[in-house]
């Protein structure tokens, strides 16, 4: 019997320690890959705003490295584009020479995984790259970390028990969270808890010869070396009780000898029945089945204490268990559900075909709270926004950053909806400073709308991606809207490639502009078309559109600017005065290196400043005009015109007007259309010309379509016309042409 109980607490034990690892291991690797992820967005964010990667020289890389180096906390960086290789660390030290540089990348560019491992001068380097599918092709960004101890503190801190460090083969110290223990690989391997609990409670861990107990993680995605982790729980600790507990029943067991031997009858009904009970409970809990409550009644004070600390034993594994559980399950920062339980429950009520609602919340500019009050403030709003989900009925889960999931308990109509959206955007107070939020709402209804819970993630992101685009702020989904999502993916990703790869595809189209005192063309305005092998003809403010919210208007406008500085040499080699206006986005006029592209492209095309010059629309200046002014300033000081356009539009104002640097007022086609017959038209255009002259401004009209327009804009003093009457936008040739026969 005394046997048998301690096979079965040996095994319960045993069943614990060996559970808590199996449970524990997938969590390591799960919060390796999550932090990888994070590390690896954070990259991928910095990268996408600087939005010039595929533009810069060796000399700049180097400089925009050094302030990623800062901005990530990082050891070091690569960097690797076509035609272009840079990298930055924090230690000199470090040999990374240009053959371990080629071989990261070459790992990265082979490899999906978003992070690896990497060994060089006795230290071990975690290498984490930015994601692939959001850059350009050939094109990587890697940041290392040392992995030291505070690192490795982070992760033990994230699981809850010891880790150690060792790298195989190589003459590395092993790095462990544990105090004071004298740690080599030969030890921790000899420490490894094995499948047998018969070998639980050995000899060297009962007189204190192994203080741990330990389980070997292989950590994956090794370059040139495949680092171990060892779990480790504290094996004296646990043998203490065990050893305590067998002694108590060894003691009991000695007394119930003696005691049988003077009143066996009377003495064995009152020991053999608690030994029997103790060991039905530990088979119970040895098979994980944990009774609510002992209810055995201790005749003896040893048996007291054996009860009391088999119940201790069974309260602290059901809480481990349930402590662990719950770990899994739920987001560490906001304490909502986490995405893997989430997409598990919702797989299963679609498996079931039950019906229900799905809304997805995001934190409308989440990034910019961040950016301005700092990651502390950040985290107040999601723990606030956290609460306010968990009072509303049904279930709530964190997906990442600013996402979250709701699935109420009963559909909610759309006024319903409105209502949540209302409470959820009370403005969160933090130290004082109260924070507006804003949400985009997206809703889906299952099972109609997807299949799986991975294909509803998907879904939910686009529909909110949408939802913030668009002036409604609520978005049910469709499949047209993810018809016009797909098309959106599509469109980024071949107008990258068109400039990318400089593809005919993409090309000009010129209008001229005709002074409409003297009949002569002295300007064209250059209009960006693409033909689009898959998707066809797309219309410019389609395209345009896309790439300004995408962050790649730059490199657009960057080819205009190129494609058009290669014609205008051509065109003035039949009319010389000729000059090409080209359209600047707000992204490229805040832009801190878009001036000087500028000034190298003039040089590196040797043409005076008079070729080329520049419109942009009055809301791009009221948004940052300070800055806008700078580097308008810039440009105009070395000859390039300035022009507003689509002037009487938008935030029309006589101040900017007296400070900015313009030179040209474009009348806004919407003012021209229909001229001869709108007699509020003729009066505002008027007006215009009056204000431009007293200005000094050249004006052009736009939209011109019949004579009469064309007459009455050359009577009040309009100086120059664009628009169909005159010509149509023409190709390249065509435009040359034209020019020469004029």
């Amino acid at each position: 019997m005394l046997l048998a109980v301690w096979d079965n607490l040996s095994a319960t034990v045993h069943k614990n320690i060996y559970g808590t690892f199996e449970n524990v291991a997938p969590l390591l690797n799960e919060e390796i890959n999550n932090l990888a992820t994070s590390k690896s967005s954070q990259l991928t964010l910095l990268l996408e705003d600087s939005t010039k990667h595929n533009e810069l020289q060796q000399s700049e890389t180097d400089a925009v490295l050094k302030e990623f180096l800062t901005q990530l906390n990082s050891d070091l960086l690569f960097f690797s584009a076509p035609n272009l290789t840079a990298k930055s660390q924090i230690n000199n030290e470090i040999d990374f020479n240009d053959q371990s540089i080629n071989e990261i990348l070459a790992y990265f560019r082979d490899n999906t995984k978003s992070y690896s491992f990497y060994y060089v001068n006795e230290r071990l380097f975690w290498l984490i790259s930015a994601n692939q599918q959001a850059l350009l092709k050939d094109t990587y960004l890697v940041a290392g970390y040392e992995l030291n101890q505070a690192l490795l503190k982070t992760l033990s801190n994230e699981i809850r028990l010891n880790l150690s460090l060792v790298i195989p083969d190589k003459p590395t110290k092993v790095l462990s969270t544990i105090k004071g223990l004298e740690l080599t690989e030969k030890s921790l391997d000899n420490w490894i808890l094995s499948s047998s609990h018969f070998d639980l409670f050995n000899l060297s861990v009962v007189f204190g010869l192994q203080p741990l107990y330990t389980a070997k993680v292989d950590i994956e995605n090794g370059i040139n070396v495949i680092p171990h982790i060892y779990l480790s729980l504290n094996a004296e600790r646990i043998s203490a009780n065990f050893v305590e507990l067998v002694a108590t029943i060894a003691g009991l067991s000695l007394i119930a000898i003696i005691l049988a031997i003077i009143t066996a009858i009377y003495k064995a009904k009152h020991i053999s029945k608690p030994l029997e009970k103790i060991t039905e409970y530990s088979e119970f809990i040895s098979q994980g089945h944990y009774p609510k409550e002992i209810n055995e009644k201790a005749h003896t004070v040893e048996f007291g204490r054996l009860l009391n600390a088999f119940k201790s034993m069974q309260q602290n594994i059901m809480s481990r268990e349930e402590q662990i559980l719950r770990q899994s399950q739920t987001d560490a920062l906001s304490n909502l559900y986490n995405r893997r339980f989430m997409q598990a429950h919702i797989d299963h009520l679609l498996n079931k075909r039950h019906v229900f609602q799905i809304i997805g919340i995001n934190l409308v500019k989440f990034r910019e709270i961040n950016d301005v009050f700092g990651y502390e403030y950040g985290d107040e709003c999601l723990r606030v926004i956290a609460k306010r989900l968990k009072a509303l009925p049904g279930m709530a889960a964190r997906l990442n950053g600013g996402e979250f999931l709701w699935l109420p308990e009963t559909s909610r109509n759309r006024q319903q909806i409105i209502e949540t959206c209302r409470q959820l955007e009370a403005d969160v107070l933090c130290n004082g400073i109260s924070i507006n939020i804003s949400t985009a709402i997206g809703i889906m209804h299952c099972p109609d709308d997807a299949d799986t819970a991975k294909q509803l993630f998907n879904r939910v992101s686009m529909i909110l991606d949408i939802a913030q685009k668009s002036n409604k702020k609520i978005e049910t989904y469709s499949t047209s809207a993810e018809n016009q999502f797909s098309r959106r993916r599509k469109i980024i990703c071949n107008l990258k490639n068109a400039l990318l790869t400089d593809s005919a595809s993409l090309y000009l189209e010129y209008q001229p502009q005709l002074n409409l005192q003297t009949g002569e063309v002295s300007h064209i305005e250059a209009l960006a078309r693409w033909h689009d092998d898959e998707l066809g003809t797309i219309r410019p403010d389609e395209f345009i559109q896309i790439a300004e919210d995408a962050g790649f208007i730059n490199q657009l406008t960057l080819w205009v600017l190129r494609t058009a500085m290669k014609d205008v040499i051509a065109f003035r080699a039949t009319k010389e005065n000729i000059s090409i206006a080209i359209n600047i986005s707000a992204q490229d006029i805040i832009d801190e290196e878009f001036v000087t592209n500028c000034l190298q492209s003039f040089r590196y095309y040797a043409l005076s400043h008079d070729a080329i010059s520049f419109e942009l629309t009055e809301s791009i200046i009221v948004n940052d005009s300070e800055l806008a002014k700078f580097h308008l300033q810039k440009l105009r000081d070395t000859g390039c015109k300035i022009a507003i356009d689509d002037f009487g539009t938008g935030y029309s104002s006589l101040s900017y007007l007296t400070t900015l640097p313009i030179d040209v007022l474009k009348i806004d086609r919407w003012f021209v259309k229909n001229l001869p017959t709108q007699k509020c038209n003729q009066w505002i255009c008027r007006r215009i010309i009056a204000l431009a002259n007293d200005f000094g401004f050249t004006v052009v009209a736009e939209g011109i379509e019949d004579r009469a327009s064309m007459r009455l804009l050359r009577k009040w003093g309009c100086h120059k016309g664009q628009g169909y009457y005159i010509s149509k936008p023409m190709a390249r040739d065509a435009i040359a042409k034209w020019l020469m026969e004029q």
